[in-house]
């Protein structure tokens, strides 16, 4: 599978720590060793060195189209997750069969409000999501797998 991760941005960049995003690095070696491939897009890095949000997007854009992912995982915290939600209108509106998966702090906290809020979010991955990622990839759906709260087809959540 492929799998591309995103970390968010936001417009105040002094309310954020110049780090690496570890916990996509981390979920990224994982699903590495196991045999898939994987991108990974910073849009923080990417707005600090563009100061423009159009321009990040339009590069998001771009790699969304030249990576082709099955899925795009993205992480947030409740200072990012404004710009996830951003992130995952623009993944539904590039490349649309990608599956979008969110997780984080402000995720796992916030499942059913996560997936209320932002109708193009397909799966919310609650805690740490290494080995919860491996069986959603092998398994193909998200049902009967921990760890995972979903929309199904009928819109309903579980």
């Amino acid at each position: 599978m492929k799998v591309c991760f995103v970390y968010p941005t936001t417009p105040d960049r002094t309310m954020m720590a110049n780090y690496p995003p570890l916990g996509i690095l981390y979920l990224s070696a994982t699903l590495k060793k196991a045999g898939h491939e994987v991108f990974v897009f910073d849009r923080y890095r990417s707005f600090c060195q563009n100061e423009d949000l159009s321009q990040v997007d339009s590069l998001l854009a771009k790699y969304l189209n030249e990576f082709k992912p099955d899925y795009v995982g993205i992480t947030a915290t409740t200072l990012l997750i404004p710009d996830a939600y951003h992130t995952a209108h623009i993944v539904r509106l590039v490349h649309p069969d990608s599956k979008i998966i969110v997780g984080g702090c402000h995720p796992t906290a916030l499942p059913e409000q996560t997936l209320e809020e932002c109708p193009e979010i397909d799966i919310v991955c609650r805690g740490e999501g290494e080995q919860t990622l491996i069986e959603l990839l092998e398994a193909g759906s998200p049902k009967g797998i921990g760890g995972l709260t979903f929309k199904n087809l009928d819109g309903s959540i579980t």
